[in-house]
């Protein structure tokens, strides 16, 4: 039975820039809604949240557009987490 890394076929570079995406928009998001009910630290906490998590998606997709136009990820299918490329 594979996992569902195995399923997508698809570099550790992009799934942390997926991971690193959702994770920015939503704890950054809480944050910054918690802001508006009054708590002006979670304003600060989440923008710096938003900033982390952009600033890694950013490198990760960096990485992984170079990864993919030097040919590196070719037939990911079915390989574990261990086994995929950067």
């Amino acid at each position: 039975m594979q996992t569902l890394i195995q399923k997508l076929g698809k570099p550790r570079s992009f799934l942390i820039f997926a991971a690193a995406c959702v994770a920015g928009l939503l704890l950054g998001g809480l944050c910054v809604g918690l802001y508006f009910a009054g708590l002006q630290i979670a304003g600060r906490i989440g923008f710096w949240i938003i900033v982390i998590c952009w600033a890694v998606a950013g490198l990760s997709c960096l990485s992984y557009l170079i990864g993919q136009f030097s040919g590196r990820y070719r037939n990911l299918q079915g390989k574990g987490w261990t086994e995929l490329p950067w």
